[in-house]
């Protein structure tokens, strides 16, 4: 038990460690290319810089995202194949597959922006959508997380306390940044563009709180998968 307790927390436990490092670059990096930018902004027009501006797509932001997402995803994943085969019953594991499936589509929608395409559609369907949901993907997005939170956070809070509050804040920050941060950055750009300060601000502020928010979940979703993959041992 020992052996298999030490080899499962310590590979997930470095394996965080390179992922919170690298995220802290990334961010980092952006900030001070940003920093540059507002200097000299013939610089956005660099590749280096498109390269680590979040708001650009089918870059290193992006594809890191999409990385953390699918290693929550399998993650989930696991825990719910690990319940379901020591015979647990089905409300105690079939939550992890919904997290699983949430989680791989969320990676998806990173890296094809479909969120970005459905605000044109809300757009027309709602005709007047200004202020903080200009950007109106916001609003079927926030239904859902609304409906997939009743589902979840009581089967979330059949978990052990300390996993369970850190998955819950994990959670909790990153859909703060992603919709509230958002909401406020919508706003600005309302008023001056992607060049408007308050903009580039809210924009980095979203990124930074959903990869902190991402690796925050990841952190409790490791503790869980180790926690059963010691039980196994």
């Amino acid at each position: 038990m020992k052996l298999g307790n030490s080899f499962w927390k310590n590979n997930l436990d470095n394996l965080l460690v390179i992922l919170v490092f690298f995220g802290v670059i990334i961010i980092f990096t952006y900030l001070v290319f940003q920093g540059i930018a507002n200097v000299n902004p013939f610089f956005e027009n660099k590749w280096i810089f498109q390269m680590f501006d979040v708001g650009h797509e089918a870059n290193v932001p992006t594809f890191f995202a999409v990385l953390l997402f699918i290693i929550l995803s399998a993650s989930a994943l696991v825990c719910g194949i690990y319940d379901k085969f020591v015979h647990a019953v089905k409300k105690d594991w079939f939550p992890w597959i919904i997290v699983s499936c949430v989680l791989l589509f969320l990676s998806l929608d990173e890296l094809a922006q479909v969120h970005e395409q459905l605000t044109f559609h809300t757009q027309y369907i709602l005709r007047d959508v200004s202020g903080l949901f200009y950007f109106a993907w916001v609003i079927p997005y926030g239904i859902l997380v609304v409906l997939f939170a009743a589902y979840l956070i009581p089967f979330f809070l059949k978990l052990p306390r300390y996993t369970r509050n850190i998955i819950l804040l994990g959670a909790g920050v990153f859909i703060l940044g992603a919709l509230g941060a958002e909401m406020i950055s919508a706003r600005f750009y309302e008023i001056g563009g992607a060049y408007h300060p308050g903009f580039i601000i809210a924009s980095s502020v979203e990124e930074t709180m959903e990869i902190m928010g991402q690796l925050i979940a990841m952190f409790g979703l490791f503790r869980e998968v180790s926690r059963r993959l010691d039980n196994r041992v």
